[in-house]
């Protein structure tokens, strides 16, 4: 096709996500007041917050990271899920913006906040889904990843996927259509990252 559309002019971008075991959480306002216990536990007077910690780059055609020009545009939905092993929910909510009005944000630490003490901590299993683009511009295409956080008493554990990168669609941004079950199944990510059961020192789990 001949022509001058947006999409011909516009740079080519592509999308680099990336798991870490490095504490992002103080680069953050998610992370203000926390004192921070390990990589993937934060204690402030009130709550714990357990949380994984990732990071999205966008390359430009020349490889260079180029996401703080542009724009975050993030979904998410979160679950609770069936105690033991899979991705079966319990219940869970439906889609909404998850960056509004945050500029580039591309660093990430999802995660859960916990006002009970460890030793109070009941088993469960959250997760976390999300659906990412660059704002106004759907022709990078989407990134879909999920996160679960796993309590029981005095230990967490974080599980983190690898990525789902989807193609360029009309509106990224449009209302996703809820489902009874979370996407993490039959997008077929892997764990890129797995903590394993990690205990909360007997110190931290003091208030």
């Amino acid at each position: 096709m001949g022509g001058n559309s947006p999409r011909d002019k516009a740079p080519q971008l592509s999308f680099e996500y990336e798991t870490t075991r490095k504490d992002l959480s103080m680069h953050l306002a998610a992370g203000n007041g926390f004192s921070r216990v390990s990589p993937f536990l934060g204690i402030m007077p009130g709550f714990y917050f357990v949380h994984g910690n990732s990071e999205i780059s966008i390359k430009d055609k020349n490889g260079k990271n180029v996401a703080q020009q542009y724009t975050t545009f993030r979904q998410i939905r979160s679950w609770n899920l069936a105690l033991g092993i899979g991705y079966s929910a319990v219940t869970g909510t439906k889609w909404e913006i998850d960056t509004k009005d945050a500029g580039p944000s591309w660093k990430d630490v999802p995660g859960g906040k916990y006002p009970e003490t460890p030793p109070e901590w009941k088993e469960r299993r959250e997760l976390l889904e999300f659906l990412v683009t660059v704002d106004k511009h759907p022709e990078i295409g989407t990134l879909y990843c999920f996160v679960i956080v796993s309590l029981k008493p005095n230990q967490y554990r974080v599980e983190m996927s690898s990525a789902l990168y989807g193609p360029p669609t009309e509106d990224p941004t449009a209302p996703l259509g809820n489902t009874p079950q979370p996407w993490a199944e039959e997008s077929n990510c892997k764990i890129a990252l797995d903590t394993g059961w990690l205990t909360v020192p007997a110190a931290s789990g003091r208030r």
